[in-house]
């Protein structure tokens, strides 16, 4: 797979630009298509928005936000004492909602390169003679050579030596604008071999419309490698509790007359390298995917570096509620045999995050891999 973005092109091409004004920036939107991201400099601090920002009518703004987790976990096979004197195997890196208090310490983003880009200027908006053009639009820079019709970046450092960057592409046609791009490159910094690097990918689909977190999940990409399925995709639409006779999907609000909870959402894998020196899509990855609850998603509130690469290296937790697995290692998630929705009841499985597990890479220092992953959304017509 060609490369979205080099490393150096577009930053290069932006930083003089914007860097007088990117500092301190604390967020933007893609603004751009049905499928809005914001994002900046805070890893953990996003929303995801499709039909774009239908606030009002509660029918599915803020795919990520709040505390659904969204974010990811690096660890690296490490031998190393912490700051309260214990020794650890491993080192993880977590930037996920709700599961860190040491953000500031593991992920730390880089000051002054973040940045919001368009490929032509922003239309001016006229409205009864007022103004509603965004007006951090107006300042941010214009490239007509970037790849999307808008793209944003950020990058972190971590306390693993390896630096994170995610960039962020949205389009305006609307025959491409339900879905997003984004492309992580993770780059050894050490001076050190990074041994037995993982990466994941949390995200909780959730919404206010589907508050407090009744949501059916589910993996489709468990055999992609051997070229019985073309997806690797994680996804989720409305589920009622079974207190509910009569499925309220697709129902118009009382107040607004739009169709309630009709949407699907999803968390795709587009590309995955195969190594640091390789840099063709590898079909096995992600190795495992699925869903946890929230509460089962391990976090460094509570656990120790082992527990959480154990989480990203090895096979599900049986201890999951109504796991079963689609092959026997026990890394592929999927509804359970017999499953029904009518009859069973998404309370016992509430507030799903979504996990894409990448890895082992076995990083020199210097060398990076590119994980790309794409949001989408849509319903019937």
């Amino acid at each position: 797979m060609v490369k979205i973005i080099k490393h150096s092109g577009l930053i290069l091409l932006l930083l003089v630009a914007i860097s007088a004004v990117a500092f301190g920036q604390t967020s933007r939107t893609t603004l751009i298509g049905a499928m809005q991201f914001v994002t900046g400099e805070d890893p953990t601090d996003i929303e995801l928005r499709w039909p774009r920002t239908y606030d009002q009518q509660n029918f599915m703004e803020e795919m990520l936000t709040g505390s659904a987790p969204y974010g990811f976990n690096l660890g690296a096979k490490l031998n190393w004492t912490d700051e309260n004197g214990v020794s650890w195997n491993y080192k993880v890196a977590q930037a996920i909602q709700s599961k860190n208090n040491n953000l500031e310490k593991e992920v730390m983003p880089v000051p002054g390169v973040f940045f919001r880009a368009f490929r032509y200027p922003v239309p001016t908006r006229i409205i009864d003679g007022r103004d509603w053009t965004d007006g951090q639009a107006k300042g941010d820079p214009v490239n007509t050579s970037q790849p999307a019709d808008v793209v944003s970046y950020s990058k972190w450092n971590t306390y693993l030596g390896i630096d994170v960057e995610r960039w962020t592409y949205a389009f305006a046609n609307s025959d491409y604008d339900d879905f997003i791009y984004q492309e992580w490159v993770f780059t050894n910094v050490s001076g050190e071999v990074r041994d037995s690097v993982y990466m994941n990918v949390c995200s909780e689909l959730a919404s206010s419309a589907h508050y407090p977190g009744y949501l059916w999940t589910d993996y489709y990409g468990a055999h992609y490698a051997d070229g019985t399925d073309s997806l690797r995709i994680f996804y989720a639409w409305d589920a009622d509790e079974l207190v509910i006779t009569q499925d309220d999907k697709g129902n118009p609000d009382q107040i607004w007359g739009n169709l309630e909870k009709p949407q699907f959402m999803g968390m795709v894998c587009v590309h995955a390298d195969k190594s640091t020196t390789d840099e063709s899509d590898n079909p096995a990855f992600p190795f495992k995917a699925g869903w946890s609850q929230r509460e089962l998603n391990p976090s460094r509130l509570e656990y120790g570096h082992d527990v959480i690469y154990d989480y990203m290296s090895k096979p599900w937790d049986k201890q999951n509620p109504d796991l079963e697995t689609a092959d026997d290692a026990g890394f592929f998630r999927k509804l359970f045999a017999g499953w029904n929705e009518h009859t069973s009841n998404p309370v016992n499985e509430q507030a799903k995050a979504g996990a894409m597990m990448f890895g082992p890479y076995q990083m020199q220092d210097g060398e990076d891999f590119r994980v790309v992953i794409a949001y989408c959304g849509g319903c019937i017509s």
